[in-house]
């Protein structure tokens, strides 16, 4: 079982959304700069989503990681952890993430 969990309030995506900052910050100039998201995020958080499924996406792209999952011994979830009320939501069949 596979658990990629991301959070709101993350720093790295804020810096991403913000390129300015992206470059302030070599660390997290170096961590972000690899992602292949669109910017047509409204929030930071909506990008950290996306960041999530985008994660989940490139795993899959893995053959023995995708052999695994198409036979049902492995699962990828994704988890989003809300901060401001300390809500847990996973990404459900309809690519929405709901509360667990």
């Amino acid at each position: 079982h596979i658990i990629i969990l991301g959070h709101s309030q993350c720093g790295g995506i804020q810096a991403l959304m913000n390129k300015d900052e992206l470059k302030q910050d070599e660390f997290i100039s170096h961590w972000m700069t690899a992602s292949a998201l669109s910017h047509q995020a409204n929030s930071a958080d909506e990008l950290a989503q996306q960041s999530l499924k985008q994660s989940k996406q490139n795993c899959l792209t893995f053959p023995w990681l995708k052999q695994r999952v198409d036979a049902g011994k492995l699962t990828v979830d994704c988890w989003f952890f809300e901060i401001e009320n300390a809500q847990l939501k996973t990404l459900d069949e309809q690519n929405e993430f709901k509360p667990i």
